[in-house]
């Protein structure tokens, strides 16, 4: 992935997290526009924060199985 990419889905993450944290406030709960403007927010961001978070888990799958191919490599080697 690109880093400049990368950086705006982690930057869309930040966000996400302090909507996710504004939504819990009783003064944003009690000002139900605040709270409509921001539940439809989350709603747009949290399809795209569940694929990234996907996305990362898969490429830490990736590496740990490049890492696993690299010790048998060697292992292979030796024998």
């Amino acid at each position: 992935m690109k880093d400049t990419i990368h950086a705006k889905l982690e930057s869309t993450k930040d966000r996400f997290e302090e909507v996710a944290g504004l939504l819990a406030v009783p003064e944003v709960i009690a000002d139900q526009n605040q709270f409509r403007d921001l539940s439809v927010e989350y709603s747009r961001l949290e399809p795209i924060m569940k694929l990234f978070e996907h996305y990362g888990a898969l490429s830490d799958d990736i590496a740990a199985a490049e890492e696993m191919l690299k010790d048998s490599t060697k292992k292979v080697g030796r024998i």
